[in-house]
């Protein structure tokens, strides 16, 4: 007697492979697309904050060069008052906010920082208990911008310089 073997009947697909490999494939683009729109963001902000720091690094840059420069012309002037025409503009009442930093007169450029300088002059006092002494007295204001020119810093110093009335600095 021969056994038929008995066939299984064919098998019914009924596509649950495919739905939830779709499903999978769905959830790992929207992750994918979250996190690249979350590295997008985070490249902007470090973006921004490395021109601020460029832009404050240029700002503070300037202010040293227009105190350096202002040193050199303090010290001649009271070295040789007589031939001394060193122009130092009065106190600003209105504040930084309101320099014309393209036009008005009594700005410096400095080139290699992408920044502007001014220097005011706030007067001189005596040195208490030295009568051979006064300190001079300014403020320089720089503003500088970042490589895209959108980052603006302003910087504010006040500089003191110590003379003897003679003209001679001051021993340290």
């Amino acid at each position: 007697m021969t056994r038929r073997r008995r066939q299984n009947p064919p098998c019914r697909q009924r596509g649950a492979v495919l739905a939830i490999t779709l499903l999978i494939l769905l959830v790992v683009t929207v992750v994918g697309v979250t996190t690249m729109g979350s590295s997008s963001l985070q490249m902007f902000l470090a973006r921004n904050t490395l021109l601020k720091q460029v832009s404050f690094q240029n700002a503070e840059s300037t202010v040293l060069a227009g105190e350096t420069a202002w040193n050199s012309a303090v010290s001649t002037c009271l070295a040789d008052l007589g031939s001394c025409t060193l122009d130092i503009t009065p106190p600003m009442s209105s504040g930084v906010d309101t320099i014309n930093w393209d036009s008005d007169p009594g700005i410096f450029d400095v080139t290699p920082y992408n920044g502007k300088y001014v220097v005011e002059y706030l007067g001189w006092r005596p040195v208490p208990g030295e009568d051979d002494k006064i300190v001079i007295l300014y403020r320089v204001t720089g503003r500088a911008e970042g490589p895209n020119g959108k980052a603006v810093t302003q910087v504010q110093t006040l500089y003191r310089k110590c003379m003897k009335t003679d003209g001679a600095p001051c021993p340290t």
